[in-house]
């Protein structure tokens, strides 16, 4: 079970970089940064502002207890609006707070709180964390979410 202290934060904003014959999705442009998370089971992805708040990502960390992963096993990226991002990754799970999954190369209709399922994984758009910290009907869809990824493992 995840211990809420033992999540891993990128407060660097470096991974392992990665070359293009590596990437699961198509690679647009010589100023995306390449990442690879091999060992992770759930990415999170948070902008980069969010990222860098202490406040939201304890609130973060807190919500990231309710999956049955084990610390080891998550990682969290943040990524800025103007950043575009591809990445490698044996996840079974992604998880976008407020990041524009087109930010890293999957261009699918997504719509918040409904799961896509794509290469083995699934992929769920969120709000970003203060709008979810603060409004009571994210924290349900987001939750609703949780029981049911949970229920389904």
């Amino acid at each position: 079970m995840l211990n809420y202290n033992e999540i891993y934060l990128d407060t660097t904003n470096s991974q392992f970089f990665i070359d293009e014959d590596y990437l699961d999705f198509p690679f647009y442009g010589e100023k995306e940064k390449k990442f690879a998370f091999p060992d992770s089971k759930l990415v999170v992805l948070v902008s980069a502002e969010e990222h860098n708040d202490d406040g939201l990502v304890t609130f973060l960390k807190k919500v990231l207890t309710t999956f049955s992963f084990e610390a080891d096993e998550v990682v969290i990226q943040g990524i800025s609006d103007k950043e575009e991002a591809s990445f490698k990754h044996k996840a079974v799970l992604v998880l976008s707070f407020g990041v524009d999954l087109k930010q890293v190369s999957i261009f699918a209709q997504v719509l918040k709180y409904s799961p896509l399922k794509l290469k083995g994984a699934t992929y769920l758009l969120a709000d970003n964390l203060s709008t979810i910290q603060t409004n009571q009907t994210a924290k349900k869809q987001l939750w609703s979410f949780i029981q049911q990824f949970n229920s389904a493992k």
